[in-house]
């Protein structure tokens, strides 16, 4: 059988689509058509039969006869050819209107007991053939009322040839009553299956809702659990649907935010009208480069602020009106990831750049205190010597405090490169500040206002309280330079936990406090910031400032184990924040002076190791003064090539730490492997962080930073030797060489 036609109509097999479940016959209309076009055949032939038997037939019966019989005949031919099933329906039905007007035109008229069928014909078509089918039959029976009812008004009905009888009558409602009654009874039948099968459709149906209705449930629980945001909206741009995501990221309840445009949301104000119109034209041509390529936008939040977003549009298939689904990915914290690699890259920089600096600082400064011994220590001579005028040694005395003034500097110099021998130990930043407040007070002047912001807790930082404490005075005296005009300066505190990781990259994780000391004075350019902890940079005029103070400061908190920030601006004043980590360490470590046991030698006898002759001619006129016998050296090997032929008598050693052909340390350690309790003094401009260990390692031992005063030295040295004078004390000891 051939594919039924587009143009079927409803109710029949040629609209797969549109047929309603509930109609019984659709399957059957095929055989059915062909079972009432046999039927009407054969029925029709033997009433013309039993007609012609009766009496003669006129032509016009004849071709009324044949007609309907080809009618009846071409019906099934039809339905099996070309699957039209209304035309099929429609010839069945002209040939059964054909085959009841001309006899009944013949028998009486509307008065003819055939007339019957124009009524059952109508009757059953809604039942096996829909609506149309029983329109046309409806048409074609009243058509068939109309004409007779005008033959036998105008007097043109023929007389009957036989005058119609009961038992003609009879017969004809006996036949359409047992015709209905079959029919209804096998509509009965076919209704009840139907309705079978609608019940067991509905059962499927339920099955299959109760499974929709559970995968509705699991993909809105996937959306709404869903960390990305989800935003769905039609053609217009307008959101249908939002999850709490989406809702959440921009701060909106879920009705809040549907009915209102993406581009509302996204896009801002100045660019919407042609971000939509570009949106409504990729739609339109089905662009595809609109959709799945990721777009980073400004997101508009509920509270007025803008929020970085990345939004990846994706078509939604399926019917109806076209759909899209915007994911909404927060930006912002890979902004702040790259905002902090960012800076943490600058401040690797910057630490790198200060290294560089710090090193060629501590290289000065060891130089320079050599120097400054030298140059103290005979001040110091001169203004000890009775022999000297008053005015000699008051001008010495000047130069003596001129080489303090100067080793000071040395000391701001050595604490930025880290090079300064810095006693780290446990403080109370609470209590330090506290203690210090009324020495702070008294560097500000009255126009400016000091407030102090201290936090509750008191935990112990990794610092050394007379550094920090000249720290922040040098932070105190640079905020109220700043301040000409008179302003506030805010120092507070705060302790925070594991706030490394938002600080400096060489920092370890961990708990630090941090001291924050604001003013509200000019700020500083970018250009200033950057430079602000390199040594000498000032910007103050010339002898108002040396340009070590936040040098002094950046390496006093770095030798701590800390990190200072800088924030500052152009006329919006200046945060130093300075972080110190907490400390675990019960006490502070100290690099004191032994006590040691009266000497067990009858002898003072002194090795003398310096590189610098000036140091070593400066040292030993001392210590021949004072009694003691001195053998000098320039390095270790030369000392010990002097000391091996009386290296029993050796009393002490005072030796330079870092030296060409051997170090301090190093000569200490061969001469202690045969004198394990030999007193040693120490002696460097530039020792670094390696005091502690030193101290260490050799027990016993001292260490003495230069610049040295000459007093203090003899006062150790007083410590480990008792000055007994030999025969010729005062002369040098003469090399074995």
């Amino acid at each position: 059988m051939s594919t039924p036609p587009d143009n079927a109509g409803p109710g029949f097999p040629g609209r797969a689509g549109r047929q309603r479940p509930s109609d019984p016959f659709r399957t059957y209309r095929p055989r059915l058509i062909v079972g009432l076009g046999i039927g009407a055949a054969l029925a029709l032939l033997v009433g013309a039969a039993a007609a012609a038997a009766e009496r003669p037939l006129a032509p016009l019966e004849w071709l009324g006869f044949g007609t309907a019989l080809s009618l009846f005949c071409a019906a099934p031919w039809v339905v099996l050819r070309t699957g039209a099933v209304l035309v099929s329906v429609g010839l069945l039905l002209a040939g059964g209107v054909l085959s009841v007007f001309v006899p009944a035109y013949f028998a009486g008229g509307l008065e003819a007991p055939q007339v019957v069928w124009l009524l059952v014909i109508p009757l059953l078509c809604p039942l096996y053939f829909g609506s149309r089918a029983t329109l046309i039959a409806g048409l074609l029976s009243l058509s068939a009322f109309a004409v007779l009812y005008g033959f036998e008004v105008s007097g043109r009905l023929p007389p009957p040839a036989v005058e119609p009888s009961e038992f003609s009558t009879f017969v004809n409602l006996s036949i359409a009553a047992v015709f209905v009654m079959v029919v209804s009874i096998s509509t009965h039948r076919a209704i009840h299956r139907s309705h079978g099968s609608l019940l067991g459709l509905q059962r499927d149906l339920e099955v299959r809702s109760d499974a929709l209705a559970e995968s509705e449930s699991r993909k809105s629980a996937i959306i709404d659990s869903a960390v990305t945001g989800l935003i769905s909206a039609d053609a217009d741009d307008r959101i249908v649907e939002c999850n709490p995501a989406a809702c959440e990221l921009l701060g909106y309840e879920s009705d809040e935010v549907v009915g209102r445009t993406v581009s509302e949301l996204m896009v801002p104000d100045g660019m919407r009208q042609a971000q939509a119109a570009a949106f409504h034209a990729a739609l339109s041509r089905q662009a595809t480069a609109v959709f799945s390529q990721p777009r980073e936008l400004v997101a508009l939040r509920k509270d007025g602020s803008q929020l970085p977003v990345e939004v990846t549009l994706q078509p939604v298939k399926g019917g109806g009106e076209a759909v899209f689904m915007a994911q909404l990915r927060d930006l912002s914290p890979q902004r702040d990831a790259e905002a902090l690699a960012r800076r943490r890259e600058q401040q690797l920089q910057q630490a790198q750049k200060l290294e560089g600096v710090g090193r060629l600082a501590g290289g000065v400064a060891h130089d320079f205190n050599n120097l400054l011994t030298v140059i103290g220590g005979y001040s110091e001579n001169i203004e000890g010597d009775p022999e000297a005028s008053e005015s000699v040694r008051e001008q010495a005395g000047e130069i003596t405090r001129a080489a303090e003034r100067a080793a000071t500097i040395t000391r701001q110099m050595l604490a930025f490169s880290r090079g300064q021998n810095l006693d780290v130990g446990s403080a109370d930043l609470r209590e330090l500040l506290s203690n210090f407040e009324s020495t702070i007070r008294s560097l500000v002047p009255a126009g400016i206002d000091l407030a102090f912001e201290l936090a509750d807790s008191a935990w112990p930082v990794r610092a050394n309280e007379t550094e920090l404490e000249r720290s922040l005075m040098n932070l105190v005296t640079n905020a109220v330079h700043a301040m000409p005009d008179g302003g506030r300066i805010e120092i507070a505190t705060e302790y925070l936990e594991e706030e490394s990781l938002r600080l400096h990259p060489s920092l370890d994780p961990g708990r630090f406090a941090l001291l924050r000391v604001t003013d509200d004075g000019i700020g500083m350019t970018p250009e200033i910031r950057e430079r602000a902890f390199e040594p000498f940079f000032t910007t103050k005029a010339i002898g108002e400032g040396t340009g070590l103070g936040l040098a002094s400061v950046y390496g006093v908190v770095h030798q701590c184990g800390g990190h200072v920030e800088l924030v500052s601006a152009p006329e919006q004043g200046t945060r130093v924040e300075i972080y110190l980590p907490i400390s675990d360490e019960g006490q502070s470590r100290v690099v004191a002076v032994p006590e040691v046991p009266a000497p067990t030698l009858p002898t003072n006898f002194v090795l003398l190791v310096d590189d610098e002759s000036g140091i070593r001619n400066l040292v030993s006129r001392r210590l021949r003064r004072e009694g003691y016998r001195v053998v000098e050296a320039a390095d270790a090997q030369e000392a010990l090539a002097l000391i091996a032929p009386q290296a029993d008598d050796l009393a002490l050693v005072i030796s330079d730490v870092v030296m060409p052909n051997g170090s301090g340390p190093g000569l200490a350690a061969s001469l202690r492997k045969e004198r394990p309790d030999l007193p040693v003094i120490f002696m460097s401009g530039f020792a670094g962080g390696d005091v502690p260990d030193l101290m260490q390692d050799f027990q016993g031992a001292v260490f003495l930073a230069k610049p040295l005063r000459m007093d203090s030295l003899m006062d150790v040295v007083g410590r480990f030797l008792k000055p007994a004078p030999l025969p010729n004390a005062g002369e040098p000891v003469e090399s074995p060489r």
